[in-house]
């Protein structure tokens, strides 16, 4: 009969203990998916941004920060994102822990931390592809976070029945030792305390896309672009890819010979000016135009042209499409749709 007290009290200190392991997995896990929402293209904003002394020896972006703050009283749950609540208070650890205490507090332990930013993961060796994230994407790469906890017993005794066993029960009891966690958790050991199995997970983003404006109310619509514009966001990515393709020099000669003889053999009118084909055309409408054109001054007049494959003349398969969807993320009709 006395040996169903130690293996109820054993047993409820491994539901702590597996209860504590899978909140330092949620911690590690879903930290570095917050990288991936991050703009890029202005590599110092955001969760990019950087954050001095939050980190040793981390990253010290925003992200982690953040995640740091989050997690301080171990779960994702009841926070109320103020540092001195979620972080200093001790109401966290009384009456919510039966018989073991979690705590990030301890020179063994690691609240969440993210390193620098890996930039050689993911390099393309094709050297067109390397020019152009030298230009492009230069912070992207792989984010590796890491953590790793400590739990001491509160609960269970040392030893139990020492004349029939010379095993302890667990480590030592920190209950004699007072209710400030916080300050007890700084002084455990490997003798003294359960320390968690670190974690780590990484990921690759791709920081290559355009996001436009964000704080825009259709950030996508900041990128648009007209033919005849030579600057914007879109433009200079294609103006790059363009002028830098093998073949460009070979073109840009062919080019200034036909412009040579057209003109000798008065093929052009005089004084005209006529499109430079070394500079690349971009159009890119805005995402809420129906029917998506834009008007183009040729000569003396303008005429409109579609700025993407609205139409086929056969089947018209992008208008009929877009006629039935709904203007909203992935095809609602209504911003609560779906």
């Amino acid at each position: 009969m006395l040996l169903i007290v130690p293996v109820f009290l054993y047993a409820l200190f491994l539901d702590d203990l597996l209860r504590y392991a899978g909140d330092l997995q949620e911690a590690v896990t879903s930290t570095p998916w917050d990288f991936t929402g991050q703009d890029y293209t202005r590599p110092g904003t955001l969760g990019l941004s950087k954050v001095e002394g939050s980190a040793p020896p981390g990253g010290q972006r925003a992200v982690q920060w953040q995640a740091r703050l989050m997690f301080c009283d171990h779960e994702s749950s009841g926070d109320s994102y103020e540092k001195g609540q979620d972080c200093g208070a001790q109401d966290h650890h009384a009456g919510k822990a039966l018989s073991g205490h979690v705590c990030w507090l301890n020179a063994g332990a690691r609240q969440v931390t993210c390193e620098p930013v890996q930039t050689d993961v993911g390099l393309l060796k094709e050297a067109q592809f390397r020019q152009y994230q030298a230009v492009f994407g230069t912070v992207g790469g792989m984010y590796e976070c890491h953590a790793r906890s400590v739990v001491e017993n509160y609960l269970m005794p040392k030893s139990f029945l020492q004349r029939f066993s010379k095993v302890d029960l667990a480590k030592k009891n920190w209950k004699s030792q007072g209710s400030d966690y916080h300050e007890n958790a700084t002084q455990g050991t490997d003798e003294t305390a359960y320390f968690l199995e670190a974690q780590h997970f990484a990921l690759v983003t791709d920081p290559w896309a355009l996001n436009g404006d964000l704080e825009a109310p259709n950030p996508g619509d900041t990128l648009a672009v007209r033919p005849d514009d030579m600057s914007g966001e879109l433009y200079e990515r294609v103006n790059h890819v363009y002028t830098r393709s093998p073949s460009f020099a070979a073109f840009e000669a062919a080019d200034a010979l036909f412009r040579t003889a057209a003109s000798e053999q008065e093929l052009l009118a005089p004084g005209a000016k006529p499109d430079d084909p070394l500079q690349p055309k971009v159009s890119l409408q805005k995402t809420r135009s129906f029917p998506p054109t834009q008007a183009i001054q040729e000569e003396n007049r303008s005429a409109h042209y579609f700025a993407t494959p609205w139409k086929d003349w056969s089947r018209d398969a992008y208008e009929k499409t877009a006629q039935k969807r709904g203007a909203w993320y992935m095809g609602c009709t209504s911003p609560e749709g779906c």
